[in-house]
């Protein structure tokens, strides 16, 4: 499988590796079975996994460069990454390192999960 990272000439493809299922037992444990950004627990919830590549290269599958996301953290993650690249191609600024995106999109989830406890929290 290939990981296209635009255009369609082979010097801008990316080969994916895929994951080995014992890796992805020992990244489910390390978490607990839940999302690494909003805690939603995959089993009890039957969502499917996503394993993100923090660096972006899909061929690094270094446990210390994986995450476990539930599929709607997984695209919020995607879609702040492609945003940030538009926004740079048209202001040209330095790039920013996914590290410091995903950082970002965890910061905004846990203000929201915050704000979420303050309100439950007031109803009782």
């Amino acid at each position: 499988m290939f990981f296209l990272l635009g255009g369609s000439d082979d010097s801008n493809r990316k080969r994916r590796k895929s994951i080995p299922q014992s890796l992805q037992k020992e990244l489910l444990l390390r978490c607990k079975g839940k999302c690494e950004l909003c805690g939603l627990d995959l089993h009890k919830s039957r969502v499917k996994p996503h394993f993100h590549h923090k660096d972006g290269n899909p061929s690094n599958n270094k446990p210390s460069n994986l995450i476990v996301l539930c599929p709607n953290c997984h695209t919020k993650v995607h879609s702040r990454l492609e945003k940030t690249r538009r926004k740079r191609r048209r202001s040209r600024r330095r790039r920013e390192s996914p590290l410091d995106v995903l950082k970002e999109v965890e910061d905004s989830i846990i203000k929201h999960l915050d704000e979420i406890n303050r309100r439950f929290s007031d109803l009782f």
